[in-house]
């Protein structure tokens, strides 16, 4: 059956809100300015650490500050995830998705903008390591550059041993969606967590709309 490569924040964790708290107020703190939702939702969403620091501090802002700036911004969001009341559960239907992808032996991979810090936080607080090898996982470590180039999925599909347009993606955000296509992925699905299904209607190349998990099986099942 046909591999599949996830995206990971809006799509396999639903944390928008804790997402955009705090780079909201990471932002503040260095800018005084304050990012509108259709800032977060059109351009932070979605978008490495590196490329959001130097949209908002200049081009030329060193990579030793970038990193400082990109971890705090993820200090303060682990810090609200712990806060959440669901204690970080997955998307709603994806534990069930997962179980059966793994009792099918079907390759699945991780393609995520988070960087190694918040995936190994992933890892340890949602018990990842039942269904994903988290050292086959692609992330924002620096080697590669952001969605919407296509080279997340691309490295994901390779260290599966796959080739991407054997691939479906699932996504949330509009520029991993373009990342996808680029790579050309056989199918991208999309989670509407981040625009609503009237959005992604208007778009091309959608193979499955989606609020949650609980109708990916049946769906993926006739492919």
């Amino acid at each position: 059956m046909t591999p599949l490569l996830f995206d990971f924040n809006g799509t396999m964790f639903q944390d928008r809100d804790e997402n955009e708290i705090a780079w909201k107020e990471e932002i503040f703190q260095l800018t005084n300015h304050r990012v509108t939702e259709d800032e977060f939702k059109n351009f932070l969403q979605g978008t490495i650490n590196e490329e959001i620091i130097r949209h908002y501090l200049g081009a030329a802002t060193s990579p030793a500050l970038v990193t400082q700036y990109s971890l705090d911004k993820e200090k303060i969001y682990r810090k609200l995830c712990l806060q959440r009341a669901d204690g970080m559960a997955l998307t709603k239907g994806l534990p069930e998705v997962l179980d059966y992808l793994k009792a099918q032996h079907i390759p699945i991979n991780i393609a995520s903008s988070a960087m190694p810090v918040n995936i190994d936080f992933y890892f340890e607080k949602m018990q990842l390591g039942k269904w994903f090898n988290r050292s086959l996982v692609v992330c924002n470590d620096s080697n590669l550059p952001g969605k919407p180039n296509p080279a997340y999925y691309l490295e994901a599909a390779k260290r599966l041993g796959e080739k991407p347009e054997n691939c479906l993606v699932i996504e949330d955000a509009l520029l991993g969606v373009r990342a996808a296509q680029a790579a050309n992925a056989k199918g991208v699905v999309v989670v509407t967590s981040t625009n609503p299904a009237s959005f992604w209607q208007k778009q091309s190349g959608i193979a499955f709309i989606m609020a949650d998990f609980t109708t990916f099986i049946n769906w993926y099942k006739k492919k």
